[in-house]
This record gives C-alpha cells, sequence and structure tokens, in this order.
C-alpha cells in the first residue's frame, strides 16, 4: 500500500480531508443547533454564534 497524503486528499465537496476531519465536531455542533431549533427552543443566538465559528474555521485554512 502506498502512503496516503492526507493533505492532498480532498472530501466530494472539496474541502481537504485533513480539515474536514478537524470540522467534523463543528459540524456536530450546527447538527446540534438545527435539532434544538427545530424544537422551538429559543436559542437562536447558539445557531448563530455556530454559524460564525463556522466560517471562521472554514475560512481559517
Amino acid at each position: 500500500m502506498p502512503s496516503i497524503n492526507f493533505a492532498k486528499l480532498k472530501t466530494s465537496t472539496g474541502i481537504p480531508l485533513a480539515t474536514a476531519k478537524r470540522s467534523n465536531d463543528v459540524g456536530k455542533t450546527i447538527f446540534r443547533a438545527n435539532k434544538a431549533r427545530k424544537r422551538g427552543k429559543q436559542n437562536k443566538q447558539v445557531f448563530r454564534s455556530t454559524m460564525q465559528m463556522t466560517k471562521q474555521t472554514c475560512t481559517a485554512n
């Protein structure tokens, strides 16, 4: 097996795989925020801050 260079691999969305692995927990947070929003809780705040966090994470690379 040749060694795989994770830095060069891309996911289907074109995000580098190493980044995708790192931002997976961000995705989970968004998912949680979305679920809570659907439940009609007052956490638009949570959702908004999550989205900002995500934008920072995605642009940080």
